[in-house]
């Protein structure tokens, strides 16, 4: 494990990391400076250790928030208000020189947004008052309650998304993820939460629609194309599908494979699964046995590794429900929050201190600061 410890660097600012690699640590910074706000886009050399700013903005508005992504060569900002507009802002990662800047307009207030690639950002927007009517046939015909847009940046093109399902999911439930058979696009698909599906199988002999949980998956420059094009059903794969009597939830994603929770309601089993995207074969990888009052199951979204966890007065219990690992910790030292290498465990305590604890040497460290974990690398700041 790498502990990169910045915290010197950021001691007293409230900073948001977006993005770390091997060499670099990226980062936003916003200072009040009279009425207005700035906004700076700033560089740590891990190598050097030292800060470099990569530009800054001055923004005449304050109420505005930033939506930030990196990508390999250049950086994406999203400015929103909350209004029928947005800014998009494409940024040179290494020079800092604005590459595109453009207002886009749209029906609706802004909801949200993601960055699919470093040319495609798709977003979505929800009725405001001057729009509502609008909504209202649209809910009507689609049952969505919010209109999707996809913005091609090297084409400064803004095209509506026929496609109801990603209106209906929204951008939070699209992944992308680079696989041997090129980039794919993951596509989450549930029906309510948890609560209100084992609601509908409780109550299922009044119910005649088909209540059901679906992950997809489709080749991303594909799926792009489509969008684009106005095309209303994708072309897609499902990778698992539940009815009413059980429910299949994302847990995780890396760049080998998708985990999923698999839940059968009328015999409470419970199982942590795998996609492997180059086999495409799904894995049963542990089974979450029913708990005590004092026991809970962590599933890391980092990796897919699921732990459980007996947590006593004195001491918590961590154990791998797929290695052979097993550790423990002092519950005072607050929340799991993962555990790096099969040896390191990390917990948090109220977001005010980070705890780490090398469960083969038993040294325990405490930091009063926040973390970020990226692959093996831990960054304090």
């Amino acid at each position: 494990m790498k502990v990169v410890d910045i915290r010197n660097v950021f001691e007293k600012r409230r900073i948001q990391l977006f993005y770390v690699d091997d060499d670099f640590i990226y980062y936003a910074e916003e200072k009040l400076q009279g009425e207005l706000s700035n906004l700076y886009i700033l560089e740590y050399n891990r190598d050097t250790r030292r800060e470099r700013l990569v530009t800054n903005y001055t923004l005449e508005d304050s109420s505005f928030v930033q939506h930030i992504f990196a990508f390999e060569e250049t950086i994406l900002l999203v400015l929103e208000n909350g209004s029928s507009s947005i800014w998009v802002v494409e940024l040179d990662r290494r020079s800092g020189m604005e590459l595109s800047r453009r207002k886009l307009n749209f029906t609706g207030r802004f909801y949200e947004c993601k960055a699919i690639d470093a040319n495609n950002i798709i977003f979505t927007a929800a009725p405001d008052e001057k729009s509502k009517g609008f909504f209202k046939k649209y809910k009507a015909l689609t049952k969505c309650d919010t209109l999707a847009y996809i913005y091609d940046i090297e084409q400064d093109k803004k095209s509506f998304i026929r496609c109801p399902l990603i209106s209906k999911v929204g951008c939070d439930s699209l992944f992308t993820v680079k696989t041997t058979e090129g980039n794919k696009l993951i596509i989450l698909d549930p029906w309510g939460d948890e609560e209100t599906k084992l609601y509908y199988f409780r109550e299922q002999r009044w119910i005649s629609a088909d209540i059901r949980d679906n992950i997809w998956i489709c080749d991303l420059d594909s799926a792009l194309l489509e969008l684009k094009n106005g095309k209303e059903n994708l072309t897609v794969h499902c990778v698992a599908s539940a009815d009413i009597k059980g429910m299949v939830r994302y847990a995780a994603i890396t760049d080998k494979k998708l985990y999923m929770k698999a839940t059968h309601f009328k015999s409470g089993v419970e199982k942590i699964c795998s996609y492997d995207f180059e086999s495409k074969k799904i894995e049963a990888l542990a089974e979450l046995l029913p708990c005590e009052d004092n026991e809970t199951y962590y599933v890391e979204n980092r990796t897919g590794q699921t732990y459980k966890l007996t947590i006593d007065e004195d001491k918590t219990l961590v154990e791998s429900m797929m290695s052979d690992f097993k550790g423990k910790y002092k519950t005072a030292f607050g929340k799991f929050v993962a555990c790096i290498e099969n040896r390191f465990i990390i917990t948090n305590s109220d977001n005010k201190a980070i705890y780490i604890i090398d469960t083969k040497s038993g040294t325990e460290n405490k930091y009063d600061c926040k973390c970020e974990i990226y692959g093996s690398t831990l960054v304090l700041y």
